[in-house]
């Protein structure tokens, strides 16, 4: 059986012809090609002679091949690049016998309408909010281009035969589907170990003065909302309080995070790590006090879940499925008073509060445990498959 896993997502080609992607691990692709005699993955491929950065993880597998699509991300490559997606996605998903298309996408939205037209099966993945994504991306375009990008995604995913959502009930609601469905979040967690609880509650009792906030987001995007925590410690910095940290790790230079903490007067409370590779995110995780996901746009945050899955204490924006994770007096709102409730979660956080966030934070990653979501997903993938026998 001859698969297509269809998304616009970035892939780095180096000279000796290896892949590489950011956040995609090869766990996460065996969650495709397991039942696929073969898999092609499409995706942007940018060739690079530089060394690859750390956190990005080679794209490779006997069952998989790399189909390299040219960018759309501009008007004009939008118009250049139109026709040689549609015709490459066109002859793949027609000698193919299925397709895994993720949403929300301009790719995946080609292939989708190709697989209309020539009655292929295929399944949906609703990872995020179009609407949050444009609206909040920081210039006029993407408000423009905002509300007709959700229309369009609310018919197609309307439409979609099957569906998995990362989310429990925020797409859901928004994106309601007339097909099959399940909520199963694209990210998976191994076995959560007691000693981690229990190292993390021993911190909490040592606490130094100085708390350390961590976020693992894009650094060059403002609707990853790092701004209003920077911010929000210059607020702090006024009323006298500088016993806070604030640690960024992610893609990009972060120059106009570093601009904004010059502004508030608070550049030594910032440092910016940059990229982690994924298997030093947790040792990095373990040595903060808090972690926040002041986003703006979000499906269901990897980096939170990973952060509540070490008992971190948490706070996030009432964005996407955030508020699916934590508790509510941790959920600020995305509006014109979100410093100053993000000022007042920091200014509450006293070793009592720490504790109990930790230990309840600790027991709802559990929920997102391998074992938990894989069975899930493949329960649906049978059914999907079964269906598909039957035609």
């Amino acid at each position: 059986m001859v698969g297509v896993f269809v998304y616009g997502f970035n892939i780095l080609k180096t000279a000796d012809g290896k892949y590489y992607t950011r956040g995609y691990t090869q766990e996460y692709w065996e969650r495709y090609s397991r039942y696929f005699d073969k898999i092609y993955i499409t995706g942007r491929v940018k060739e690079t002679k530089k060394e690859i950065a750390s956190g990005y993880n080679e794209l490779f597998g006997d069952r998989i091949e790399v189909i390299e699509l040219p960018y759309m991300n501009s008007s004009l490559l939008f118009i250049k690049n139109w026709g040689t997606v549609r015709k490459e996605l066109f002859s793949l998903i027609k000698e193919s016998d299925c397709v895994i298309a993720r949403q929300p996408d301009l790719y995946s939205a080609i292939g989708i309408k190709i697989c209309k037209m020539e009655r292929k099966p295929y399944i949906t993945e609703m990872v995020g909010c179009p609407w949050d994504s444009l609206w909040n991306y920081g210039n006029l375009t993407g408000k423009i281009a905002a509300p007709f990008s959700m229309i369009t995604t609310k018919n197609r995913i309307r439409r979609a035969p099957y569906v998995i959502y990362v989310t429990k009930y925020f797409l859901q609601k928004r994106y309601p589907t007339y097909g099959k469905s399940i909520n199963c979040s694209n990210v998976t967690l191994g076995s959560l170990e007691k000693k981690v609880i229990e190292s993390r509650i021993r911190k909490i009792g040592y606490a130094n003065e100085k708390i350390i906030i961590g976020t693992a987001a894009r650094l060059d995007v403002w609707y990853k909302g790092q701004q209003y925590v920077i911010q929000a410690l210059g607020e702090l910095k006024k009323q006298g309080i500088h016993n806070f940290e604030y640690q960024l790790v992610g893609d990009g230079d972060g120059e106009h995070l570093i601009a904004i903490a010059k502004k508030y007067h608070v550049l030594e409370n910032v440092k910016i790590l940059g990229a982690l590779k994924h298997e030093k995110v947790f040792s990095w995780m373990d040595q903060l006090d808090f972690y926040i996901q002041p986003s703006r746009q979000e499906g269901l945050p990897r980096a939170l879940i990973e952060a509540m899955s070490r008992g971190i204490p948490a706070a996030g924006a009432a964005t996407g499925g955030i508020p699916e994770l934590l508790d509510n007096q941790f959920i600020f709102s995305n509006s014109k008073n979100t410093v100053f409730e993000i000022c007042n979660i920091l200014k509450g956080l006293t070793s009592k509060v720490l504790e109990q966030q930790a230990k309840r934070n600790f027991e709802a990653a559990k929920e997102y445990e391998l074992g938990i979501l894989s069975k899930r997903r493949e329960d649906f993938f049978r059914d999907f498959f079964k269906n598909y026998m039957l035609q």
